[in-house]
């Protein structure tokens, strides 16, 4: 009987031993294609987001993740992202390179590549993502921002694509420098160039050209190359900041071909709740909905508009004129000047003004695209990496749109860990200190009061 009872347990021991084993390969196993943890921080940092998940959805090639990396300093949010790529598509596949032990593979991609970086491939494409840019703690005090996701899943669309996209910048007209507004564009997957328009012609495959505050005008055989090009489904982006007002001939085009006249005023903005950080010459404008701008509502994060102008429109045959950015009714329309007052003044014109416009012109072969803005420092490093404001998005999805193609930018928020503070009112602060605080204790001291009074009576 008791070797019965002996070999009865020992059999329930190895059946719940195997149970066990069995158990943890099937969660292991379909812990790669499903998500098995839960993410219960604030802003989901171990999670994908909605739009890397629709990228990994249409993957129809396969591509290959490499994490560039010397063995024992492998940082572990790398790996946990690239993991969770790997769960939702079987078209991603990830291998861990040693430089020292196959320093061949680095140089065969073309570029540097440092450690701690990731490179994506597909086919003959590939997209180096450099540790530099996988962590940014540069922004604000005590605030590490998490970019792999954004990166890599902009990389993953571009090793995908068949072509690259090539965006122009205009030279030769003492533009500004364009930094800030070319790192948000090669974030879309763009190609940037410069073109000088006096001794070249803009490409049949440019996707989008920029001019961006030029301080001298434009020829008349520059201004026919453009409306060459526009004519033919081409995409512009013009930014005409308060100080460049000599340009005739760029003005004039674009009033008469596309009906849209920038007004020699700065625009100030006297509703304190519509500035950014309380200079009424940086407004915070209001967002009108448009495919560009659904993105920015949606998320209810602003835009700052530094050092404007306002445009009006006027009616041009064939073309369709759309507001993107306006400011408040009581904003001010103060003429340009070298000194301008921060008071209301006589001769300011007050009201809601126009501060970017979106036109449309059909060609007969397919629709051109004009972008105008009536500043060029909405792209300014300032703007873009400051976590609270758009501008970047704006930059992406401006771009999108201007290259005429049915496909959304990427827009991805970067992670961030940071403390955060619970802010209370005075009347929450007294309500908090009754409940949590003086409430409770007077409690206790009634029950040990009537916990006393029946001792002594017995």
């Amino acid at each position: 009987m008791k070797k019965n009872l002996k070999l009865a347990l020992w059999l329930s021991v190895a059946a719940a031993l195997a149970a066990v084993i069995l158990l943890n390969l099937f969660v292991g196993t379909i812990g790669e294609k499903i998500p098995t943890k839960l993410d219960l921080t604030s802003n989901k940092i171990f999670e994908l987001s909605e739009e890397t998940k629709n990228v990994l959805e249409n993957v129809d090639k396969d591509v290959y993740i490499y994490y560039f990396v010397t063995k024992g300093n492998e940082k572990l949010y790398i790996t946990q992202t690239v993991d969770m790529y790997k769960g939702y598509s079987d078209k991603i596949h990830f291998e861990q390179k040693d430089p020292t032990k196959d320093p061949v593979f680095a140089r065969s991609l073309g570029t540097d590549v440092t450690d701690n970086s990731v490179i994506v491939k597909s086919g003959e494409r590939a997209k180096v993502i450099d540790s530099s840019t996988v962590y940014d703690s540069a922004k604000q005090q005590g605030v590490i921002e998490f970019q792999l996701e954004q990166k890599l899943t902009r990389a993953i669309a571009y090793v995908q694509a068949e072509s690259d996209v090539k965006v122009y910048f205009t030279t030769g007209h003492e533009e500004i420098d364009y930094h800030s507004i070319k790192i948000a564009l090669e974030d879309e997957n763009a190609d940037v160039y410069e073109i000088d328009l006096t001794t070249a012609e803009i490409p049949d495959d440019a996707a989008a050209v920029y001019i961006m505050a030029p301080q001298m005008d434009f020829s008349e055989d520059e201004i026919s190359k453009i409306q060459s090009y526009l004519s033919n489904g081409g995409g512009l982006n013009v930014s005409l900041g308060v100080k460049s007002d000599d340009l005739p001939e760029l003005r004039r085009f674009l009033s008469d071909d596309w009906g849209i006249n920038f007004n020699n005023d700065i625009v100030m903005e006297t509703d304190s709740m519509a500035v950014w950080g309380g200079d009424p010459f940086y407004v915070l404008p209001s967002v009108v909905q448009h495919s560009i701008t659904e993105g920015i509502i949606d998320k209810k994060t602003e835009i700052a508009w530094p050092e404007a102008r306002s445009l009006h429109i006027t009616e041009v045959p064939d073309v369709k004129a759309s507001v993107l950015l306006t400011t408040t009714e009581n904003a001010l329309s103060k003429a340009a000047a070298e000194s301008v007052s921060y008071t209301a003044e006589d001769e300011d014109i007050q009201g809601k003004h126009i501060l970017a416009v979106v036109c449309e012109k059909d060609s007969k072969t397919s629709a051109a695209h004009i972008i105008a803005t009536g500043t060029c420092f909405y792209a300014d490093k300032l703007c873009l990496n400051d976590m609270s404001l758009a501008n970047s998005d704006f930059v992406r999805e401006c771009f999108v749109y201007l290259r005429g193609n049915d496909s959304k930018g990427i827009s991805i928020i970067p992670k961030n860990v940071s403390n955060t503070y619970m802010s209370l009112k005075q009347g929450e602060i007294y309500a908090y200190m009754w409940i949590f605080g003086i409430v409770p204790e007077i409690l206790v001291l009634a029950a040990g009061l009537v916990v006393w009074l029946r001792r002594r009576r017995l």
